[in-house]
């Protein structure tokens, strides 16, 4: 089904506007800008999934690098326990 999409999408792109109609220059051209907009919609949405899964693989890392530094850090005194 994607494969049928991206075909006809395809299809739409590669219609040259020059050679419409004035009948159906406009429908193609919201044609063309309905296809372009659902394409780069979709790449954004796999570009944001895609980073947010980096950011998750890195994250236990990180809070190991975290919880390492902290143990080489002194220990913080509380000056009212002294007291």
């Amino acid at each position: 089904m994607t494969h049928k999409a991206l075909t006809e999408g395809e299809k739409i792109l590669d219609r040259d506007l020059e050679l419409e109609t004035e009948d159906t220059f406009g429908p193609v051209l919201r044609a063309k800008t309905s296809v372009i907009t659902s394409v780069l919609t979709t790449q954004a949405k796999v570009d944001e999934t895609r980073l947010r899964r980096q950011s998750l693989d890195r994250l236990p890392a990180l809070l190991a690098l975290v919880n390492e530094t902290a143990k080489r850090l002194p220990q913080v005194i509380d000056a009212h326990a002294l007291e």
